[in-house]
C-alpha cells in the first residue's frame, strides 16, 4: 500500500503538476530505491506498532517453527504451549509455473516484487488477481512496460463484474496490457529475461520481459 501511494503521487504530478504549479522543465527523475526503501521504513513501522500492541495488551509472543503435537498443545522449538483453541493462519504461498521455478531475481514473487534492487523496464505478471493487479499499476505507474496474464475471462475475477470491467478500463488507460481468457504454453529464460507464450483469445503470442512475476 506503500507503493500504491507512491504510485498515486507520480500519476498526480504526471497529470497534474503543471495545474497545480509544478514544473520541472521535463528533467524530473524519480529514485526507484527511495521508493522501495521508504515503503519498507512504513513497514517496519507497522511491525513495532503491532509489537507494542502486543506488549500493551500483554500478548506473549514466539518466533520459531510451530507444530501442533495433541490437541491443545503446540511445540515452539524445545518449548511446549498448552491452550483450549489453536488457530492456524498461516498465510499464502506462491505457486512457481512448470518450467519457471523462482530464483528472486528473473522469476520473482510477490515478496521480492516488493524490494528488487532496481526498476525493470518491463514485467510479465501472470494473475490477474488483487496482487497482480497492485503490483501491476505500482510498476507501470513509474515507467515499467507491465503485462498482465490471467486465464479467467476477467480480472479480479472475485469481484463484480462491474468492477472487474471498470477496473480494466481504467488500467489499460493507463497503458498496461491485459490479456483475460489466456494462458502462458511455455516460459523460459534468456539472456535479458524471459520469454513467454501466451495462448489468447485471438491465438498465439510472445511476450519478453525482464521481469515475471
Amino acid at each position: 500500500k506503500a507503493l500504491l501511494s507512491n504510485a498515486h503521487l507520480v500519476e498526480l504530478i504526471k497529470q497534474h503538476g503543471k495545474r497545480y504549479g509544478y514544473d520541472d522543465g521535463g528533467k524530473g527523475t524519480w529514485d526507484f530505491g527511495q521508493m522501495i526503501g521508504r515503503s519498507r521504513g512504513v513497514a517496519g513501522q507497522l511491525n513495532k506498532g503491532i509489537e507494542g500492541l502486543f506488549r500493551k495488551y500483554k500478548v506473549a509472543s514466539k518466533f520459531g517453527v510451530a507444530k501442533v503435537v495433541a490437541p491443545g498443545k503446540v511445540q515452539i522449538g524445545g518449548e511446549t504451549v498448552t491452550c483450549d483453541s489453536i488457530v492456524v493462519a498461516t498465510g499464502g504461498r506462491p505457486r512457481p509455473l512448470p518450467g519457471a521455478e523462482f530464483d528472486g531475481k528473473t522469476v520473482i514473487t510477490s515478496k521480492e516484487a516488493m524490494s528488487l534492487p532496481k526498476q525493470p523496464k518491463s514485467m510479465l505478471i501472470i494473475g490477474g488477481g488483487p496482487i497482480g493487479l497492485e503490483f501491476g499499476y505500482f510498476y507501470n505507474a513509474i515507467g515499467t512496460k507491465t503485462t498482465v496474464v490471467e486465464m479467467l475471462d476477467r480480472i479480479a475475477p472475485g469481484e463484480d463484474e462491474e468492477v472487474s470491467d471498470a477496473l480494466r478500463k481504467s488500467l489499460e488507460a493507463r497503458g498496461l496490457a491485459i490479456h483475460t481468457e489466456s494462458k502462458t504454453t511455455k516460459i523460459e529464460k534468456t539472456a535479458s529475461g524471459v520469454k513467454a507464450e501466451v495462448e489468447t483469445p485471438k491465438g498465439k503470442t510472445t511476450v519478453e520481459a525482464e521481469v515475471l512475476l
